[in-house]
């Protein structure tokens, strides 16, 4: 039986909103999506709040049309703005050897769910970190094992009340329900990095339009997760005091540079305006020098976070950008060079979304189109248990 799934994702500049169905060769097939530009937030405030309810449902309806289909549920990707990670190491002793079940790694999440943040937040993944047998052997998969007694390090993931409690009435208001709350930071990691590069720590810098997350991912959980105020906008904004241009054509500026060409004197960039179409040259040597202090800017503090987070990184742990920003030619081998870290970026491999900017987006339908899976098995078992009574 094929499935429909929905999701709604929210970055500082777009809205995006996927419709897909489970496919038979391949994990799902994309039967609308839609991309609405808006003004976004910044600081966890809208910055045009009036405006942002039209932006979504703009979204929904346009990816409808596309899929000749009209949705009921859809899923609420969480930003990493509005959401925290809080690790706890949890135990739980059985008093005599047993063997271990999923309801007892559940019974353990609770245990160290006593979170001083859930006043404003609400959990909405318990990721392992590791888990610990006996105290002794340490697993990602302890289901079967026997033992006497259960740890574990959990990353729980929140999701601040105040942003999900007025996009899910929102939605309400408008006749859709959500199904589920899935953080674009956790989504990114299990559907982009490997689970064996998990396993050994894996870095990722989502360098957005207003804001970067720095996430720090170990097995299937955060290990750390921090927000700074600095993208792709604050470049945009140098060029636009430094040239004495507009906003539009500074972007265009930032996105024909690029860093890291040798240049002499006389290279230039030429970037046309909107409404009159006429050409402007900038010199390439200048345009460099303002991309360039802000770059240096921008990953000092990456840099410093990472070493601040309090998280054992080798420098053999790698880098993995995506992000809006991270399209921006030369921006990969500058963070390369910079952090000193083997560097990647997330490029998704659909055809229509293949940009680092849609990775938020399509990990969270792929963690959605699990979800849904989930729900289906978990359905039809139960069907099968009533008649096998």
């Amino acid at each position: 039986m094929r499935q429909v799934t929905a999701i709604i994702e929210f970055s500082t500049s777009k809205i995006v909103c996927l419709i897909a169905e489970n496919s038979q060769y391949q994990a799902y097939n994309l039967l609308g999506t839609s991309v609405v530009e808006y003004a976004g937030y910044r600081n966890k405030r809208w910055l045009e709040p009036s405006a942002v309810g039209k932006a979504v449902l703009k979204a929904i309806s346009e990816a409808e049309k596309q899929a000749g289909k009209h949705i009921r549920s859809i899923h609420l990707g969480v930003p990493s703005d509005f959401t925290e990670v809080v690790c706890r190491k949890a135990v739980i002793d059985f008093g005599k050897p047993k063997r271990i079940t999923q309801e007892d790694i559940e019974v353990l999440y609770k245990k160290g769910e006593d979170i001083s943040l859930l006043r404003d937040f609400s959990v909405i993944h318990r990721c392992p970190i590791y888990f610990s047998i006996d105290g002794k052997r340490r697993t990602m998969d302890p289901i079967g094992s026997t033992a006497s007694g259960l740890s574990a390090l959990v990353s729980y993931v929140l999701a601040d009340k105040a942003f999900t409690g007025n996009v899910i009435r929102l939605l309400k208001d408008n006749g859709y329900e959500i199904a589920t709350l899935i953080s674009a930071s956790y989504a990114q990691a299990l559907s982009f990095i490997p689970t064996d590069i998990r396993d050994k720590t894996a870095i990722i810098i989502d360098a957005g339009h207003r804001s970067t997350a720095i996430i720090v991912v170990r097995g299937d959980g955060i290990l750390f997760h921090c927000n700074i105020p600095v993208g792709g906008y604050n470049i945009t904004r140098d060029l636009m005091m430094t040239m004495s241009i507009s906003e539009e054509m500074s972007d265009q500026l930032k996105r024909r540079s690029i860093y890291g060409l040798t240049l002499n004197k006389d290279d230039f960039y030429e970037v046309s305006e909107k409404d009159s179409f006429k050409l402007f040259r900038f010199n390439a040597i200048e345009v460099q020098d303002v991309i360039e202090a802000r770059l240096l800017e921008w990953f000092d503090i990456i840099d410093y976070v990472l070493r601040d987070s309090g998280c054992n990184l080798p420098d053999y742990i790698g880098v993995w950008l995506t992000g809006g920003a991270s399209s921006m030619r030369g921006i990969r081998e500058f963070a390369q060079k910079h952090l000193a870290r083997n560097t990647a970026l997330i490029i998704p491999k659909t055809t229509s979304l293949n940009k680092p900017c849609y990775s938020s987006a399509l990990g969270i339908l792929e963690l959605a189109m699990e979800a849904v899976q989930e729900d289906e098995i978990g359905f039809w078992n139960n069907l099968k248990g009533l008649f096998l009574k």
